[in-house]
Formats: C-alpha cells, structure tokens, sequence
C-alpha cells in the first residue's frame, strides 16, 4: 500500500502519521531489497566471468544465419552521406552472449509536456557503466486530426504542409519511450563489446547476406519490398529511389535497400529523410549548366533599367508641367 492509494480525508493527525511512517518503511525495504539485488548481480558476475572467445564464436555463428545477417545492420544518410551501424537487434544479441551486462529504464521527471528517463548499460565484471538521459514529448505530429484528438498547435513544413501537434495518447508515449530506450541501450551497449569483434561480425554479415542474394535474388528482392510495403513505402516509391523499373537488382542495391529499411523500422530515419538526402546529393553532383557569358545576369539587369527608365519618365513629365505656364482666372484675357 503506498500513499497514493490511501484518502487522506477525514483521517486524524494520528491516522496520517501512522499511515506516514508505513510508508517511509515500505520505501526502506524496496531500497534495501534493491540494494541485495545489485550486489548479488555483482557477486554472481565475479563467480561466473565471460569468456571474450566464446562470445565471439556465439556472434560470428549468429551472423552466419541468413534472416539474423538481414536485420543486423543498417544505413541511413548522414549530410550527402549514408553510413552504416549496427541494429538494435545485433545489440541485444551480443549483450545477450556477452551475459553480466544490466541494462535499467528509471523515469526521473515526468510533468505535462514530457518525461525525463534515465537509461542505463553496467558492465557488472569491471564495475562500469554508461549512461544518458532521454526526454521523451507527449505530443505526435500528423497532417490529419480526429474529432476525439486534442489539437495544440499547428506548424507548417519545409514543403508546405500544415502538420497538427496532437496531445499523446498513453500508448503512443509509450511506444516512444520504449523506442528511444531501445536506442539508447543500442548505442550504449556497443561501448561494452570488444571492438574487434564488432568488426568482425560486419564481415561476416556482409558476406551472409552477399551468398544468400547470390543464391536467389528474386526471392531476395520480394522480401525486401514487401517489408517496405508493411511499413508505407510502395515499389514506385522504391524505384524513384533506384532510378530504374527495378525488374532485377543487383547485390548492391538489394544491401542498400534492406539496411535502409533497417534504419526506417528502428525508427533512426525516414523514407522523407532519405529521398531528401538523394535529392540533396543529386543536386550537388548535377548543378545547373552556367549560362553564357553576358546572360547570367540580365533578367535583373533589364527590371532594373526598366525602373530607371520608368523614373526618368515620370522626371521629365513634373519638369515639363513646371515649365508651362500657369494661367489663374485673373489673367485670362477678357472676353470680346
């Protein structure tokens, strides 16, 4: 029982501080009972060390199977680049393998507009951690909105597009945290494993994908699109990315494609991000051809002699209707 389920109406003085000092025990005992747990983690990671090498034969065997290689590496666009990481999923399997490794999620904010959770990954062997703080927003964005949704504001897009800041639902902050968490441990995992063998494993995913490809590409390039299609991008979508009908692909598309979509399901990057990134380099690779010498910059050149001729126009009427002379009712010459 915690003080959040207790009415402390009508309750006396002397009820409320009994009621207090219950719960000020409770809280003694869940710290404690932490606590034992923490340190029995330690002791059981001093009893039952790991084996580097056995670590590695268990990752580099993982990587050696087909479905496991697809999902274990992606690739989203960094500026004109696209660079290539590890996934979530092949984070979670060599902590997994790696054993006496803790990962804790603690919420240590939490008001209207967000919350703040403290993300955690322990080497218990060698006592050390790393750590980072995530705020996670109780918003969304959509370009539509419900009847039932809760508007509170609106902005608009690089390309135009008026987007609604929706309040989130428990579920969808729910989902988000659980999201960023998953990066989190992701990105802090792979500071807990040899570095080497992280090497290692990406030739070996390299070349797993590369033989199974090999074996049957078209069963191959099936996968990959209908995987784009539970996500919401559709083959012509795909093709303006390739640049062609897409009937067959090559190794090195079918990579590009599945470590992309990789990044798009871990939600690192999106199908807007990406053919922007495209866009961008296509740009920069292929600029306008220069126009010839005396060209470039006559369309501003002619507006602005036509200005000056409209101004010298307008100057020379006002000097010639003060050069003519006035005639007032007075001198007008009298009538015959």
């Amino acid at each position: 029982m915690s003080a959040a389920n207790i009415d402390f109406e009508g309750m006396s003085a002397a009820e409320r501080t009994t009621v207090g000092a219950l719960n000020e025990s409770m809280a003694m005992v869940l710290a404690k009972q932490s606590q034992a747990e923490i340190q029995a983690r330690y002791v059981m990671a001093r009893t039952n060390p790991r084996d580097w090498d056995q670590v590695r034969e268990k990752l580099l065997k993982a990587c050696k199977r087909p479905r496991f290689a697809e999902t274990a590496r992606k690739r989203m666009p960094v500026g004109d680049q696209q660079i290539d990481y590890l996934t979530i999923r092949f984070v979670e399997a060599a902590l997994r393998y790696a054993g006496n490794i803790a990962t804790t999620a603690v919420a240590t904010f939490e008001d209207d507009n967000q919350r703040k959770v403290r993300v955690t990954v322990e080497d218990l062997e060698n006592i050390m951690s790393y750590s980072t703080t995530l705020t996670v927003g109780k918003t969304v964005e959509r370009r539509s909105h419900k009847k039932t949704d809760i508007v509170l504001g609106q902005r608009e897009t690089s390309r135009g597009h008026t987007v609604y800041i929706l309040e989130a639902t428990p579920e969808e902050i729910n989902r988000k945290q659980n999201a960023e968490i998953s990066k989190a441990i992701s990105t802090l995992g792979k500071k807990l494993i040899e570095g080497d063998i992280l090497e290692e494993c990406e030739d070996q995913i390299k070349a797993t994908v590369k033989t199974a490809d090999a074996k049957d590409p078209d069963a191959a390039k099936r996968r990959i699109f209908d995987s784009f299609a539970e996500i919401g991008v559709m083959v012509e979508q795909i093709k303006k990315y390739l640049g062609h009908e897409a009937q067959t692909l090559n190794p090195k598309e079918l990579d590009d494609l599945r470590a992309l979509y990789q990044a798009i399901r871990d939600g690192d990057t999106s199908w807007k991000e990406i053919m922007d990134a495209v866009d961008a380099a296509a740009a920069a690779k292929n600029p306008p051809p220069p126009q010839p010498a005396g060209t470039q910059e006559e369309p501003a050149k002619s507006s602005i002699r036509a200005a000056i001729d409209r101004a010298r126009a307008k100057d020379q009427q006002a000097q010639g209707d003060l050069l003519k002379p006035s005639q007032s009712p007075q001198d007008a010459p009298p009538g015959k």
